[in-house]
């Protein structure tokens, strides 16, 4: 597991297994190497509360400096997710500050080469996209796309849409 570079080590003790957090040395490019053993509920328990350590300390560093740009995970979305971090190492994200929350419906157009990349092994990353942004997302099927394109539908506010829009467009930027 790599992790923004983030004071998390207090907050996580034993009983969420063995945790071994990389001594500030190591880190490299912001990042810091975590291992986790342990059984499964262990495991999933040590990630969900590094994912709530790392959103608090962003949380933080965004009150005390909130021009900083310190962070990419909203208060709206409730946990720091990998993907979306990395796509925006690669690409700057602008974030809206609409807080409408009707809900709209808008569709997206990529072309067929990138829909694998956007769906990802066993569709582990659309459905990524989905839980961060919870933006309901349909991409069209096989068997109703004529031509090198595809359309994929999405639906929900416009900071969700916005969000899961950035990364759909970008996703093939930074991974294949």
């Amino acid at each position: 597991l790599i992790i923004p570079n983030t004071d998390i080590s207090s907050g996580i003790n034993a009983e969420y297994g063995d945790i071994q957090i990389a001594k500030d040395d190591t880190v490299q490019n912001g990042e810091r190497k975590i291992s986790i053993c342990g059984r499964r509920s262990e495991i999933e328990s040590a990630l969900k509360l590094i994912n709530e350590a790392i959103a608090d300390k962003i949380k933080i560093d965004k009150k005390n400096n909130p021009t900083s740009g310190v962070g990419n995970a909203s208060l709206e979305f409730d946990y720091v997710n990998e993907l979306f971090d990395r796509i925006c190492a690669v690409i700057p994200f602008s974030d809206i500050h609409d807080t409408d929350s009707t809900v709209k419906e808008e569709e997206l157009i990529i072309p067929n080469t990138d829909t694998a990349t956007v769906i990802g092994p066993k569709g582990i990353r659309i459905r990524d996209i989905r839980n961060y942004t919870k933006c309901a997302i349909k991409i069209q099927d096989d068997k109703d796309v004529n031509g090198d394109e595809r359309s994929v539908s999405l639906r929900g506010t416009p900071r969700q849409i916005h969000r899961a829009m950035f990364m759909i467009q970008n996703i093939t930027k930074v991974m294949r």
